[in-house]
C-alpha cells in the first residue's frame, strides 16, 4: 500500500479503478454471503461510531473495507473528491454505506458538508444512514444542523431514539421547534407522532 502511494502514476490509478469496480460490484458478488462479525468486532465498530454493526450485511462490510482501502491509496487532498464521487454516482445502498463509513476515516469532520447535504435527501434510507445509529451528527453537527436533523427524523418517521446522543444534545431551540410542530399538528387535527412527546419529556 505504501509503495502505491510513493508512485502516484498509472499503477496507483489502475488499482484505485479496480477498487471502485469492486465497490460497485459488491452488491452482486456478495449478496448471498452471511456477515461474519465476532462480538469483539461489533464492539469495535460501535466504539468507532457505527452503532448498528449487527445490522450490517456482508455487502456493507465489504464496501466499508474497500472504502478504507480507496482512502489509503488516494492522496489526502483528493479524499473529499473521492467521497463526493462515491455519493454522487452510487445507488441509495452504496451512498448509505459511504455515509455510515465516513466516521471511520481519518479526520471525518472534513466531510461535514457532504454529510449535511445527504440529510436533505428525500430518500429515507440515505437520511437514516446519517441520522440513525451513526455517531457523526452528535460529534460534528453544529446545534442548528443537529436540530434540523431531529425534526426531519420526526417528519419521516425515523425513531428519534435511534439518533445517537439526542438526549444529551437537547437544547431550548430544539424543544421550541418540536413544541411548535406539535401545536401545528394539533391545530390541523393530525396525529402527533409518539416521538414528539418522547423528545419533549427528555427536555
Amino acid at each position: 500500500m505504501e509503495e502505491l502511494l510513493e508512485h502516484p502514476t498509472q499503477q496507483r490509478s489502475q488499482y484505485l479503478d479496480e477498487l471502485h469496480m469492486l465497490f460497485y460490484r459488491a452488491g452482486w458478488e456478495f449478496k448471498k454471503e452471511v456477515p461474519k462479525l465476532t462480538q469483539e468486532q461489533r464492539r469495535d465498530l460501535r466504539l468507532l461510531g457505527i452503532h448498528n454493526a449487527h445490522q450490517l450485511t456482508a455487502v456493507d462490510l465489504v464496501r466499508l473495507s474497500l472504502l478504507e482501502k480507496m482512502i489509503s491509496v488516494t492522496s489526502y487532498h483528493d479524499h473529499y473528491a473521492l467521497i463526493q464521487g462515491l455519493i454522487r454516482k452510487g445507488t441509495p445502498e452504496e451512498q448509505s454505506i459511504v455515509l455510515r463509513g465516513i466516521i471511520l476515516l481519518p479526520e471525518p469532520q472534513r466531510f461535514i458538508d457532504i454529510v449535511v447535504d445527504a440529510c436533505r435527501s428525500a430518500v429515507k434510507t440515505i437520511f437514516e444512514a446519517v441520522a440513525s445509529h451513526n455517531i457523526y451528527p452528535e460529534r460534528f453537527f453544529p446545534t442548528h444542523r443537529f436540530n434540523n436533523l431531529v425534526l426531519k427524523a420526526i417528519h419521516l418517521g425515523v425513531s428519534v431514539k435511534s439518533i445517537v446522543g439526542v438526549e444529551t444534545r437537547i437544547n431550548a431551540e430544539l424543544v421550541q421547534m418540536v413544541a411548535d410542530y406539535r401545536r401545528e399538528l394539533e391545530f390541523a387535527r393530525r396525529p402527533v407522532p409518539a416521538d414528539v412527546d418522547h423528545l419533549l419529556s427528555w427536555s
